[in-house]
């Protein structure tokens, strides 16, 4: 999930990759937090995954009064999740959507819109999705619910990969597509049932 993100008079900064396990590790000892183990190995530079909507917001707090008190950001910055819109400007899509509705009826508006262009499927090495490096894996336990796939994409990593392990965007932001799901602040209908989620996953082969 990516948390590191920064409030400045200017605008918004976004971090460059989504935040990792050496990271996120640092605040799960500092506040001495439960923070469950995925059925896979992750290695530090991993992102780190398995931590809830108010978890990751608490991440944000926790990091804005650390990096406060050591003059990394100023009194008036904050880091927080971003937006749904603000990942769609981060993606590079922000100014083809309408920003004020609700984040489910914006999801179908635009096809054959990909991080990696318009074609599909996504050339080999676009991002950290399904893989045939995973295929091995399905017949065990861990990885019973994976059942779907993305015939012939290979990404070098069977699970998660290392971040910035795949060309950046325009931006500069690694990652945006695949990897991991991304927590945003937004729900995403005025039902307040679900937390936006954005970017797709390692394990996900969805158009």
């Amino acid at each position: 999930t990516r948390f590191n993100w920064m409030r400045r008079p200017s605008g918004v900064l976004f971090s460059v990759w989504e935040t990792r396990v050496q990271d996120y590790e640092v605040f799960v000892k500092e506040t001495k937090r439960p923070w469950p183990k995925p059925d896979f190995v992750q290695e530090p530079a991993h992102p780190a995954v398995m931590m809830t909507h108010d978890e990751a917001k608490l991440f944000c707090a926790w990091l804005t009064e650390k990096d406060r008190s050591t003059g990394k950001i100023g009194p008036h910055e904050t880091y927080r999740l971003p937006s749904d819109h603000e990942w769609s400007c981060a993606i590079g899509i922000g100014d083809k959507e309408n920003a004020i509705m609700p984040p489910r009826a914006k999801g179908t508006k635009l096809s054959d819109l990909f991080p990696w262009g318009s074609t599909w499927p996504p050339p080999a090495n676009s991002g950290n999705f399904w893989s045939e490096e995973l295929r091995p894996l399905l017949t065990t336990k861990a990885f019973k619910l994976v059942g779907s796939e993305l015939s012939g994409y290979r990404d070098g990593h069977a699970t998660t990969a290392p971040v910035g392990s795949y060309a950046a965007n325009d931006l500069g932001l690694h990652d945006l597509g695949g990897n991991v799901w991304e927590w945003c602040a937004d729900w995403m209908d005025d039902e307040q049932k679900q937390w936006v989620v954005r970017g797709g996953s390692w394990a996900y082969n969805g158009r």
